[in-house]
This record gives structure tokens, C-alpha cells and sequence, in this order.
């Protein structure tokens, strides 16, 4: 009994152990970064959470669930960063951020819409400076 206890523990170590991210060097620091796998389960959370608000149309949620979305992190510590997961929809560019260390309940999530129309500054009504002379 006990002989399968330590096998039992020993293998639960070894399960732990394998599920570690990769490692990649950050300003000379060691630095634990999401696997593939982690990536993908962000991306389908923030899928998830666009398709229940009530802010988009319904075919907005059908591109936002046919799409592969665009995934960017930034680390600032192992498995802490900042992420962005994005869609680019006809006429709307839709995003949800992520701030802090993933997967743990004080990581801050907040969507963010933004329509495609460029910002245009009137500035007909507008003066040039005057020059200074020298």
C-alpha cells in the first residue's frame, strides 16, 4: 500500500512538472511563458465571453466564433503580462486585454469595441501661428 502511495505521489509530481511552460529569457531573466495549449484556452474564454455579451450582433458573434483571433502577450514576469485577443470584424475591431498573472482570479479582463471609421480633425476654422522674427 504505501510502496503505491509514493508512485502514486511520485507520478503526480511528474504530471506537474510536465505541465510547466516553456522558458524563455527576458532581459537576462528566466521567464515561464503560456504553452500553445494555455494561449488557446485564453483565446476561447475571451471567445466565450464576447458571444454571451449583448453589445454585438449576432452576426458579429458568428465571425467572432468562425475567426481565429489575433493573440499578443507581453511578459513582465512568469505567466504575468499583458494580453490582447483580438477580431477584426467588417467595420469593428473587437478586443479583450488581460492584465496580470493568467489563470488566476486577480488577472483584470476588459473588452474593448472600436469602430474601423478614421478620426478626421476639422481644422479649416484654425489659423496658422504666427512666425517669430528674429
Amino acid at each position: 500500500m504505501r510502496c503505491g502511495t509514493i508512485f502514486l505521489l511520485l507520478g503526480t509530481v511528474f504530471l506537474l512538472a510536465g505541465c510547466r511552460g516553456p522558458v524563455v529569457m527576458i532581459n537576462g531573466e528566466p521567464v515561464e511563458v503560456l504553452t500553445p495549449k494555455e494561449e488557446l484556452e485564453l483565446a476561447c474564454t475571451a471567445r466565450s465571453s464576447l458571444v454571451r455579451s449583448k453589445i454585438l450582433t449576432p452576426e458579429e458573434k458568428a465571425v467572432i466564433k468562425e475567426k481565429d483571433p489575433e493573440v499578443r502577450i507581453v511578459y513582465s514576469s512568469s505567466r504575468t503580462g499583458d494580453a490582447t485577443i483580438s477580431w477584426q470584424l467588417p467595420g469593428r475591431w473587437v478586443a479583450v486585454f488581460i492584465r496580470g498573472t493568467f489563470f488566476t482570479p486577480s488577472a483584470q479582463w476588459m473588452m474593448k469595441i472600436r469602430d474601423n471609421q478614421p478620426e478626421w480633425l476639422d481644422l479649416r476654422g484654425q489659423k496658422p501661428a504666427p512666425r517669430k522674427k528674429k
